[in-house]
């Protein structure tokens, strides 16, 4: 009986002092990085269409829950492409969505790939804005030999998945460029680092152009002159109206990155010294003064408060998972 008074008292101070914190706590959205947007659902629908076969999410910290969540890790995407490379009756599926018109990046970008003025401005764009989904990988402008083009740069190995990977941008940008120009874009060369594949006729119908297999490097080009020939999609305003866009995003996704790294500094202070850290102590780790953090926390919305508070509600939840139940005495 005295166990469980002091039980009671213990959670009835935790509650106390969690509902003073939410009470004057901002609310405090999640910090969801872009790298996996959408992939989850994706991933989620296509294994259900395959009729959720046990191989797909074999060797992923998935693969006991059988379940794939909204966002997930680079190392299990990069299993379950490697899965699906190995085990897929048809690895080719993708081409399908290619056909389709399925765009390979969202919001400006995606609206600046659909309006771009040419060939060139598009792979400018992809080269400076883009922030793929997968962090593993790059895409970055390239010239060489009087060709102009977008080399994929892999930022580790990409295990047995690599084929599918990058096979999959390099079709959506010639598929890109066939819109562009109105016609099938033969001029194209798509350059791929690993052997064909069993559907590598397939593929190489889709893109409309040569695709050359054990390559230097995992690129699409086109001569220079063809890629400042006028896109038969050109839309000024909407042109403009995507490089604002791209811009924007580009800013704040520079932000969320200053305040991601902020939450992660307060909270590794708050699990090794049971505290949040004082507003001079998170500016030192960031190297910067007290003065230049306010500033930056006001420019993005947000305050050192609102910070510290959704840490310690955060402790509060945990604290209180992990008190014996009273109703089962345990």
């Amino acid at each position: 009986e005295v166990a469980l008074n002091q039980a009671f008292a213990g959670r009835m101070h935790i509650l106390n002092e969690m509902n003073k914190v939410i009470s004057r706590a901002q609310v405090v959205a999640p910090d969801v990085g872009n790298s996996t947007v959408g992939a989850g659902a994706f991933l989620a629908e296509l294994r259900a269409s395959w009729g959720e076969p046990d191989w797909f999410l074999a060797g992923t910290s998935m693969e006991k829950r059988g379940e794939i969540p909204a966002r997930f890790s680079s190392s299990d995407y990069l299993i379950i492409y490697g899965n699906i490379a190995q085990h897929a009756a048809t690895p080719d599926f993708f081409i399908d969505y290619a056909l389709a018109g399925v765009p390979l990046f969202e919001g400006g970008i995606d609206l600046g790939m659909q309006t771009v003025p040419d060939l060139r401005s598009s792979f400018e764009l992809v080269d400076r804005y883009s922030s793929p989904r997968l962090p593993f990988l790059r895409h970055a402008k390239v010239e060489y030999g009087g060709r102009v083009g977008i080399e994929l740069v892999a930022n580790g190995d990409l295990g047995p998945g690599r084929s599918i990977i990058c096979e999959v941008p390099l079709l959506v940008f010639a598929r890109l460029a066939g819109r562009y120009l109105g016609r099938p874009p033969h001029e194209a060369v798509i350059e791929l680092r690993h052997s064909p594949k069993g559907y590598r006729d397939r593929y190489s119908n889709a893109a409309g152009c040569e695709v050359r297999y054990q390559a230097e490097r995992d690129a699409i080009t086109l001569p220079e002159e063809l890629c400042r020939r006028q896109s038969m999609t050109f839309d000024a305003d909407l042109w403009r109206t995507a490089c604002y866009r791209c811009e924007e995003e580009a800013q704040q996704k520079h932000s969320d990155g200053f305040l991601l790294t902020l939450r992660s500094q307060a909270a590794r202070c708050l699990a090794e010294n049971g505290r949040p850290p004082r507003l001079n102590e998170l500016a030192k780790q960031g190297n910067i003064s007290s003065r230049t953090l306010l500033r930056r926390l006001r420019s993005q919305n947000e305050t050192y408060q609102a910070i510290t508070d959704a840490l310690l509600r955060t402790r509060c939840v945990e604290l209180l998972s992990q008190l014996p139940s009273i109703v089962t005495g345990k």
